[in-house]
């Protein structure tokens, strides 16, 4: 019964790895979904990259600031955002998404790996601009700690909720792909939710950070894991019906 239970989590394994590959070559096999995913990415980098000459005839005045450097972390989340993979990912599968449901595949595996892709090419641009931002900033360990926490978990929580948007909101009747990303109710529902869960956590780390700086942060990554996780429960356990 051992080998029998091996032998079916090996092949569970190789079915998600294998659902994996294929969430990754179609984003890479499209040059416009490719840069729309990590178009947020682009845009903190090159806000943060200008930050470089223009902090730097500052650096007297910023001094003062040097307590409340690691609220600056909420930068890069401005543009995490705008565009990200989860926003598009059933829409893209357009008129062939027949072919995802025909599949002999858990639906739990093809949310878990849509999830996945999109998490791990949307953070790929961000950390380059979270890492800027630290030098640039000459960041502290907390900071470094609040800006790569507070980032990573925003960006999980915005690929989670564009997953949900776009598994109600989904559009497979487009001709150019353009239209997934331009004129996509999904896209633009999960862009506003994104700036309106940024507003609630830039309250949330400034007012209480000025209280106490761990109040701040750990109450806010609280603030933006939970709910993560609830929509990401739901997510799962309805994938079969969604």
């Amino acid at each position: 019964m051992r080998i029998v239970g091996r032998i079916v989590e090996v092949h569970s394994t190789e079915q998600f790895v294998g659902i994996i590959f294929i969430e990754y070559k179609k984003i890479f096999s499209s040059k416009l979904y490719l840069l729309n995913s990590i178009s947020g990415g682009i845009a903190s980098i090159a806000v943060i990259a200008s930050m470089f000459f223009t902090l730097g005839s500052l650096e007297g005045d910023m001094s003062v600031l040097k307590d409340y450097t690691y609220m600056f972390a909420l930068l890069p989340m401005f543009f995490s955002s705008i565009a990200v993979p989860s926003t598009s990912t059933f829409s893209y599968e357009g008129k062939k998404i027949w072919l995802l449901k025909v599949l002999p595949v858990d639906a739990k595996k093809v949310f878990k790996a849509k999830i996945l892709v999109s998490i791990s090419l949307s953070c790929v641009a961000s950390i380059i601009g979270m890492v800027l931002l630290g030098i640039c900033l000459k960041a502290s360990w907390f900071d470094w700690l609040v800006i790569v926490v507070l980032n990573v978990s925003y960006l999980i929580l915005c690929n989670i909720i564009g997953l949900a948007v776009n598994s109600k909101f989904y559009r497979f009747d487009w001709t150019e792909e353009r239209e997934i990303f331009k004129n996509s109710a999904s896209v633009l529902i999960s862009t506003l939710v994104g700036f309106l869960i940024e507003i609630a956590v830039a309250l949330s780390l400034i007012l209480l950070g000025i209280l106490n700086k761990w109040l701040g942060f750990i109450t806010t990554t609280a603030l933006i894991l939970i709910p993560a996780y609830f929509i990401y429960y739901y997510l799962i356990k309805n994938s079969a019906n969604i």
